[in-house]
């Protein structure tokens, strides 16, 4: 078994690689006039994400790659809300991980979306209505 010997908190934000994409839905009918945002520029979520997620410490030698999907409401007052995790996959065919195992992953990151600042909220016709998102989230060290 090796040791690893470095600064974690440095070396997870180098390794770790957070992919996001976003899939919204208003909780309420009609179109959405202005989808919720986070952020002023287009990728403020994704530096959000890999400035915060921490790759699980205790997991670093089984090199996994994995994949977490997690789901929330984006409230009317732009209030992260109801964060759920949606799936865990692991990608490495070679990598068998138990049930806590994963769970430390579900863990990351569902504290970082729920210690997340405020978002521009959804809005409809005007009216600030809550949405919903869909956010993978992916750890992988290279």
């Amino acid at each position: 078994m090796k040791t690893i010997n470095l600064n974690v908190k440095s070396l997870l934000a180098a390794i770790l690689i957070i992919t996001t994409c976003f899939k919204s839905a208003s909780a309420n009918t009609g179109t959405v006039n202005h989808k919720a945002t986070f952020g002023v520029q287009e990728n403020d979520l994704q530096s959000y994400i890999n400035k915060n997620v921490i790759y699980p410490e205790s997991l670093l030698e089984t090199n996994a790659t994995v994949d977490v999907q997690v789901r929330f409401v984006v409230d009317r007052n732009g209030r992260v809300k109801n964060a759920q995790i949606v799936s865990t996959e692991v990608e490495n065919s070679d990598v068998t991980l138990s049930e806590d195992q994963l769970e430390l992953f579900r863990e990351a990151v569902l504290q970082v979306v729920k210690d997340m600042p405020l978002w521009s909220p959804a809005s409809v016709n005007g009216v600030n209505v809550p949405s919903m998102y869909r956010l993978p989230v992916k750890f992988e060290i290279r």
